[in-house]
């Protein structure tokens, strides 16, 4: 679990995942228990839940992404093009490897929009938002 209940200002689920807004206004999203795809439908619906919660003022955006085993091209576009929408940095916590390389390509060449980085472990992830 990403998020602890005490950590929680707003939560809701969408198809895929686990939204939250944290208390230190930091928005989480995981995938629910037993999901291992992102589409972009719903992709498209957690956004706007995420620009809901953002009206005031942008926040930090936080994907755990490590149980994640499709995130076609499509979303990774969408996302980078959009997550400026309700977010001022974009943190990715992945897992090592293969994965991480591939990750780290697809930002060099794709040239977010905001600052976007990738993380090993959520407290490095958190840390980094928070600064």
């Amino acid at each position: 679990m990403l998020n602890l209940p005490e950590e929680k200002l707003k939560k809701t689920t969408s198809e895929v995942g686990i939204l939250v807004l944290r208390k230190d206004n930091i928005i989480t999203f995981e995938p629910k228990p037993g999901k291992t795809e992102q589409t972009l439908d719903s992709m498209k619906e957690d956004f706007e839940v995420f620009k809901e919660w953002s009206k005031e003022k942008k926040h930090g955006f936080l994907v755990d992404s490590r149980r994640l085993s499709k995130f076609d091209i499509d979303c990774r576009i969408y996302a980078q093009k959009n997550c400026s929408q309700f977010s001022n940095k974009y943190a990715v916590i992945i897992s090592s490897g293969i994965s991480s390389f591939l990750a780290n390509i697809f930002i060099y060449l794709s040239k977010p929009v905001i600052p976007t980085k990738l993380f090993n472990n959520k407290a490095d992830a958190l840390n980094w938002l928070k600064k």
